[in-house]
């Protein structure tokens, strides 16, 4: 049932990616007309609305600031730029930060001294598009050719436009080397080559680009589950050895006619499913819970309540289908021999081509296992179980664990520790099935076993979830400082000083359950209520000798200064302050604010008009 509701959710992820997929589209003119004063260049970027690219300058928060250069012949040229204005947002975690979300435009400044029909300039465009779930780059490289013309030149920028100059040295080296931009390619020339030009040719190919893939050197992981399902192969009948061979070659060709229809109508490509954080985070968790499994910390049996049908529908039938879909999905980034130029010409070719090549693809994949059904006597020649079974389960253990940290590694920041959260709590809860759900147990100790796993899982999917989803609902913050503060208390302004820092989890909890609330965003709106960020990750910033002057030592700390007596007795919020706290601070501001500037106006001096 567990490993039925694990293949659920990854082909849930797999559709879901292609609803998540990053995309931002770079659009320039392939012509671009001069004259003699000043002319532009349009840049349109369309971001795809799930998400979001970083502004430059793009703020104190954690991203990469879009890079946006004008080149010609292969070089970096000096020029104007003049942006959009951009959007600022907080995201739930960490510093403010300028977006665009959309639609963005920008205006390339033609520099005079290239102004000729025989030039043609290239416009780099660098951006990290951000979504829900993940983070992807973004880059294009666009070539406009120069033509004179006295009417159709783009000579005006709109007056809401920002205007910078790009300064080439102060640029990083990556595009001071201009290594993005690729040299002019003609003809380019391939030796040994495979060339796949038909259909038949495409499925040739495809079966040996599978049968490659069972022995490529970055299919490790995929290598264990093989072997293993090898190893516990010895000692079956031979109906038992088909049966298993059939079914995870079975998992094998679903889980390509899966990728199949993913190419097909969501235009994905080879390996495209490990560019979406949540699927990387699930895999992971799934590897780690099959080399606890191979450590000898569980053994999964279904739970009391499904025991029976499970002997009637079930018996060993769901692993080598599940191991066989796992065992696809992990050689996904994986390329070999003929492998690329298949999927070149494949990728290009109608639907039902697709379907066909990428089952080929699959059936070569599960090649070896075809060979055992029709000569199972193979399986013989593995030594009976026995003691080095059991060392050999450790080994595969080992590997599993070691492919958990590569999977890990291909995490952002914060997905990063959404995963390993939720691989504690999972771990936590097999821990205790191991121990607790054996079939050994009374089927009460089994039952309040699984019941515990589902609520451990429960806790860390909704945990992981949490510190994963950026806020809905966003106060904009700005950084502080000592003279900001003064100036924003002399213009009458209540302001609200957030005291956090990146070791902070408790602080991260608040910005998570508290400042996401949209009751607390209306509120502060409602009462003009500014918001600032003392960061203090780092020693001696003004943010700490402010906290310092308070009188606090700790954090999270919330202190709302307003006008008259609120600038040198503030109201503060310390630890775990909730929603109707920061609610009850804000009104209570307000209120005396209002009092103040009620008491001002009645000291004000009336003016005697009869003299």
């Amino acid at each position: 049932m567990i490993k039925k509701l694990c293949l659920f959710i990854l082909i849930y992820f797999a559709i879901q990616s292609t609803i998540l997929h990053a995309n931002v589209t770079v659009t320039t003119p392939e012509t671009a007309a001069y004259v003699s004063g000043d002319c532009y260049i349009i840049i349109e970027l369309q971001i795809d609305n799930n998400g979001y690219i970083y502004a430059n300058p793009k703020g104190p928060g954690t991203g990469k600031a879009i890079q946006i250069s004008l080149l010609h012949e292969g070089r970096a040229v000096e020029t104007v730029l003049a942006s959009q204005a951009f959007v600022k947002y907080q995201p739930p975690l960490g510093d403010w930060v300028n977006i665009y979300k959309n639609r963005a435009l920008f205006y390339v400044l033609i520099p005079d001294h290239l102004k000729n029909n025989a030039n043609t300039l290239s416009v780099s465009v660098e951006a990290l598009f951000c979504d829900d779930d993940s983070c992807t780059q973004a880059s294009e490289i666009n070539k406009v050719a120069l033509t004179e013309s006295a009417t159709a030149a783009v000579t005006a920028v709109p007056d809401s436009f920002i205007l910078s100059k790009t300064d080439i040295t102060d640029k990083t080296d990556e595009i001071a080397d201009i290594k993005t931009l690729p040299p002019e390619i003609d003809k380019p020339e391939y030796i040994n080559q495979s060339s796949v030009k038909s259909l038949l040719g495409a499925i040739i190919t495809g079966l040996i680009a599978g049968l490659f893939l069972n022995i490529m050197p970055c299919v490790l992981p995929v290598v264990s589950l093989k072997l293993m399902h090898l190893i516990k192969s010895s000692g079956k009948t031979h109906a038992q050895i088909i049966v298993s061979s059939v079914l995870y070659s079975t998992g094998i060709l679903l889980t390509f006619f899966l990728l199949a229809s993913l190419a097909a109508f969501a235009g994905h490509s080879w390996g495209s499913l490990f560019q979406n954080q949540t699927f990387i985070m699930v895999m992971a968790v799934i590897i780690f819970a099959m080399a606890l499994s191979l450590f000898g910390v569980f053994t999964f049996t279904p739970p009391p309540f499904l025991s029976s049908i499970s002997n009637r529908v079930s018996g060993d039938y769901t692993t080598p289908l599940f191991n066989g879909f796992l065992a696809t999905l992990l050689s996904t980034p994986c390329s070999g021999p003929f492998l690329g130029a298949t999927l070149a010409w494949t990728l290009t070719q109608p639907t039902l081509v697709i379907y066909a090549v990428f089952l080929s693809i699959g059936i070569g994949l599960a090649l070896p296992f075809f060979v055992i059904t029709l000569f199972p006597k193979l399986i013989s020649l593995i030594p009976k179980g026995g003691t080095w079974t059991l060392y050999s389960e450790r080994i595969f253990g080992f590997i599993l664990a070691g492919s958990t940290i590569y999977f890990l590694s291909l995490l952002n920041s914060i997905s990063l520790i959404s995963g390993l959260i939720l691989i504690w709590f999972v771990s936590m809860g097999l821990w205790q099935l191991g121990i607790f759900g054996s079939s050994v147990r009374s089927n009460k100790s089994r039952s309040i076993s699984f019941t515990v796993l589902l609520v451990l899982l429960t806790t860390g999917i909704y945990l992981s979830y949490l510190f994963a989803k950026p806020a809905e609902t966003n106060i904009p913050s700005e950084p502080y400082s000592h003279a900001f503060l003064k100036q924003k208390l002399d213009s009458g302004t209540i302001t609200a000083v957030k005291f956090t820092a990146d070791w902070c989890s408790n602080c991260k909890y608040v910005e998570l359950t508290v400042f996401n609330k949209e009751s607390v965003r209306s509120a502060a709106e409602k009462n003009r209520v500014s918001f600032l960020i003392a960061d203090i990750s780092a020693a001696s910033t003004e943010g700490e000798a402010l906290l310092q002057a308070i009188g606090s030592r700790s954090i999270p700390f919330l202190a709302i200064f307003y006008p008259g007596e609120g600038r040198a007795n503030p109201i503060c919020l310390d630890d775990l302050y909730t929603e109707e706290d920061i609610l009850k601070a804000i009104s209570l501001a307000s209120e005396r604010t209002e009092n103040q500037n009620q008491n001002e106006k009645e000291l004000t001096p009336m003016i005697d008009l009869t003299l």
